[in-house]
């Protein structure tokens, strides 16, 4: 189950024109699913090595850890090669410690019902339970996000 608002969170910011992706320290078979429904652009997770002769789970991870480095720089890179000039034009949302690098990074970074030390490092937080608020961060207002989602043919509940 999605964290509530997720779903029109990311249509309004793809009805707007962003970039949306998901940076996650869990693993593909997951990441990859939940990009999918939600229509991201994008996702990067940890990928587990599969043991070529028996066709189960290592445990091990193939190829780079996605961490608080690694999450950063997918930021930095996606907003370079969607020709993002300014900071302020980047959006990011977490509520991790491995989420700070990230977060700090974006014009607007978001501690969604963060731990305390993830919030109190944060400079914009989120402590409702629908990320349609980060939404309201942004500038928007209710009637801005039903418009968008209603010419997006997307249902809503604010």
């Amino acid at each position: 189950e999605f964290s509530p608002g997720a779903e029109d969170c990311i249509a309004v910011m793809k009805a707007l024109g962003m970039t949306v992706a998901i940076a996650s320290g869990g693993f593909t078979f997951l990441t990859d699913e939940i990009g999918r429904r939600v229509r991201a652009d994008a996702t990067f997770s940890n990928t587990l090595e599969v043991d070529p002769a028996t066709g189960t789970l290592s445990g091990r991870v193939v190829g780079d850890i996605v961490d608080a480095r690694k999450k950063r720089d997918v930021l930095t890179t996606l907003a370079r090669v969607a020709g993002v000039v300014c900071r302020d034009q980047i959006v990011a949302v977490g509520d991790g410690s491995n989420d700070l690098m990230m977060l700090g990074s974006a014009g607007l970074g978001v501690a969604y019902n963060a731990k305390p030390t993830v919030q109190a490092a944060a400079r914009f937080r989120v402590n409702r339970p629908s990320l349609v608020h980060v939404l309201h961060l942004m500038g928007l207002a209710d009637e801005e996000i039903q418009e968008l989602l209603d010419a997006a043919s997307h249902p809503c509940v604010l």
